[in-house]
């Protein structure tokens, strides 16, 4: 939890304040430990998710259970749960944090204009990032998931100019 929040909150966020991309003063900080409590949330999803992976399909470094763990990992947790978890902070926080204004957004236009463009923005850096990832023995999966999603999560912070 703490590295995902650190790597893929901290780290991204840090740069948009310096980069002069995100909010100002108190709320800027607020912003900031928001984005990484739900980046440690979303790391506690992915870290049951990469155990359950490796008592379904084993630990063996085989070209079928690669390619098993990520198709699983790419066409089901991730549009279900890997991109949810970061797309809701994201948007709660950018609404102020009101509630009420996020369930609008997610009865309107949730899935065409939240999650498919997360989904092809995830994929493009994660399908070949999870290929390297389930490559590795399981101490390693998360420190490399942490590497990558830092990368990631810079890339859809600026794109965005928001965390």
């Amino acid at each position: 939890m703490a590295a995902t929040a650190f790597g893929a909150g901290l780290i991204p966020g840090l740069y948009l304040i310096l980069a002069g991309r995100s909010r100002h003063g108190f709320r800027a900080v607020v912003d900031l430990l928001f984005t990484c409590f739900v980046w440690a949330v979303a790391a506690i999803a992915l870290d049951r998710f990469y155990v359950f992976q490796a008592w379904l399909w084993g630990t063996a470094v085989t070209l079928r259970v690669l390619l098993a763990k990520m198709l699983v990992d790419q066409l089901i947790f991730t549009p279900l749960v890997g991109v949810q978890i970061p797309a809701l902070g994201s948007r709660f926080r950018d609404m102020n944090y009101d509630f009420r204004s996020l369930v609008r957004a997610i009865r309107e236009n949730w899935f065409i204009g939240v999650t498919i463009p997360m989904l092809v923005a995830c994929w493009l850096t994660w399908i070949p990032g999870s290929l390297v990832i389930y490559a590795l023995p399981l101490p390693l999966q998360i420190p490399m998931m942490v590497l990558i999603q830092c990368f990631f999560a810079l890339e859809v912070a600026y794109a965005s100019s928001k965390m």
